[in-house]
C-alpha cells in the first residue's frame, strides 16, 4: 500500500510539471496562431490594395495612350 501511494505520489508531481509546462505552451500556441491569423488578414489586405493598384494602373495607361491619340489627331488637323 505504501508502495502505491508513493506511485501515485510520483505520477501527480509528474501530471503537476506536465501541466506546469503544457498550459504555458498551450496558450503561446493560441497566441502564436492569432497572430498568424493578424498576419494572414494582412496580407490579404495588401493583396487587394496590389491588384487595385495594378488596375488603375494600367486604366491610367490606356487614357494616357488614348489622350496622347486624340492630341496628335486634333494637331494633324
Amino acid at each position: 500500500m505504501e508502495r502505491l501511494q508513493r506511485l501515485n505520489l510520483v505520477h501527480r508531481s509528474q501530471i503537476e510539471l506536465l501541466q506546469k509546462h503544457l498550459l504555458p505552451k498551450d496558450r503561446e500556441i493560441d497566441d502564436m496562431q492569432q497572430h498568424l491569423r493578424h498576419l494572414h488578414q494582412a496580407n490579404q489586405e495588401i493583396v487587394v490594395q496590389a491588384n487595385l493598384s495594378d488596375r488603375l494602373r494600367a486604366e491610367s495607361a490606356v487614357k494616357v495612350k488614348q489622350h496622347e491619340q486624340e492630341i496628335d489627331t486634333n494637331w494633324e488637323r
